[in-house]
């Protein structure tokens, strides 16, 4: 896991777009995708889910 990679998150989570949050943080979309897909890989979970036009935030059961 990599700064850039939860960087990457926030901003996504932000802004639930993925080109938005590509133009902010002055990437190309497909580097964005790549990036939350490998921290999705890393973690083990999905992270966003495509709803409606737009992204939102996959809730996850807590295992605490």
């Amino acid at each position: 896991m990599e700064l850039r990679q939860l960087n990457t998150f926030r901003t996504v989570a932000f802004t639930l777009n993925f080109t938005r949050a590509a133009e902010a943080l002055n990437y190309v979309p497909s580097n964005v995708t790549m990036q939350i897909k490998a921290l999705e890989e890393e973690l083990g979970v999905r992270l966003l889910t495509d709803w409606a036009n737009s992204w939102c935030l996959q809730q996850q059961e807590s295992a605490f």
